[in-house]
């Protein structure tokens, strides 16, 4: 067998320094750019809510962020003086949510079913 030319650790080092191919660098990835909003209502923003909100079928405090680009914050509040101000109606309440209409528009009444009456058989009588 043929014996391995040994290479020291210099030339070892050169050839990797001079090697065409890069390290390869990790990226973080695409990251979304934050969005500012508000932190507060001036006055032609909040008659152009109270304008649009009355003609809304659902109303939940994302949706006044998100579509008149408000805080989290300044859009809870907003609902919750609507709601005082009777502009709008509050449908359902649930831990952390809440849910809202217009006030053009009537919540659906749920029409409770009658309750089934089980049917008793007498131990007297024989079936045939």
């Amino acid at each position: 067998m043929a014996k391995k030319v040994l290479e020291s650790k210099t030339s070892k080092a050169e050839k990797i320094s001079n090697s065409t191919k890069s390290k390869k660098k990790w990226s973080s990835g695409k990251v979304a750019e934050a969005v500012k909003r508000h932190e507060r209502v001036e006055d032609d923003i909040f008659n152009k809510i109270v304008k649009d909100v009355k003609n809304m079928r659902i109303l939940t405090r994302t949706t006044l962020s998100e579509r008149y680009n408000l805080s989290l914050n300044i859009s809870i509040k907003l609902l919750r003086f609507l709601e005082e101000n009777q502009i709008i109606k509050l449908i359902s309440s649930h831990r952390g949510s809440k849910i809202y209409a217009g006030s053009k528009y009537e919540p659906l009444k749920v029409v409770e079913q009658p309750k089934e009456v089980e049917a008793t058989v007498d131990n007297d009588q024989e079936w045939a």
